[in-house]
């Protein structure tokens, strides 16, 4: 398999199907809605601790005035996979927002709140992970 090559393929059925312009706007979208929709569930004052945004920046986020960084696209990524992993046990969303300030064993005693604060999102995200399914079980 060439990568270069499977690369340049969906480069060009990009184009033919929606446009560079518009694969970005698709692109953009789904930020958007990431953001918006952790908002949602994490609410203003867990998303602030998160990203360490005032409430200001989360609406500029939101908004797409703002562009969001990548490694912060990065750790927003993996807050969503965390709600989706306590989701598939129907972990009701206030009991998982609760996680996020409960120390954990995983984490060596640190909050996963700290964890996503202090630490690259690829160098914790299974440690994360590990946490969120002890808990759960």
């Amino acid at each position: 398999m060439n990568q270069g090559r499977d690369a340049r393929v969906v480069d060009l059925a990009r184009e033919r199907f929606v446009g560079v312009d518009g694969y970005h706007a698709l692109v953009s979208t789904q930020v958007l809605g990431l953001v918006a929709g952790l908002r949602e569930r994490a609410g203003d004052e867990l998303m602030g601790e998160l990203t360490g945004a005032p409430p200001s920046v989360l609406d500029d986020w939101c908004e797409g005035w703002l562009p969001l960084p990548p490694e912060m696209e990065a750790r927003l990524r993996l807050i969503d996979t965390l709600f989706a992993t306590f989701d598939d046990h129907q972990v009701p969303d206030d009991v998982v927002t609760t996680w996020f300030a409960t120390p954990n064993l995983s984490l060596g005693g640190r909050t996963p709140l700290w964890a996503l604060r202090e630490r690259a999102p690829r160098d914790i995200a299974p440690a994360l992970l590990v946490g969120a399914r002890a808990f759960i079980d």
